[in-house]
C-alpha cells in the first residue's frame, strides 16, 4: 500500500509504516520494524523499489559500525 506524507511516497510492510529522517529532504532510507523480530529498509529515491529485510542484531551491528565512521 502505499501512501503520500510530505514529500515522501512511503509503503507499509507487513503492517509497519516506514519512517523518514527529519533531517533530509532527498536521499535517505526509510525504516519499519514490522511484527516478526525483523528491520525492513527502502530507499527514498525508489520508493516502490525492494524492501531489505534485517534481524535485530543486524541492525544493531550496522547502526554501531555506523557511529564509529566518521562522516
Amino acid at each position: 500500500m502505499a501512501l503520500r506524507t510530505k514529500d515522501h511516497v512511503t509503503r507499509t510492510h507487513h503492517g509497519a509504516q516506514f519512517r523518514f529522517s527529519s533531517y533530509t529532504d532527498r536521499g535517505c532510507v526509510g525504516v519499519a520494524t514490522p511484527d516478526g523480530g525483523t528491520v525492513a529498509v527502502l530507499d527514498s529515491k525508489d520508493p516502490h523499489g525492494p524492501i531489505l529485510e534485517f534481524s535485530h542484531p543486524e541492525w544493531t551491528s550496522f547502526i554501531e559500525l555506523a557511529k564509529t565512521l566518521e562522516v
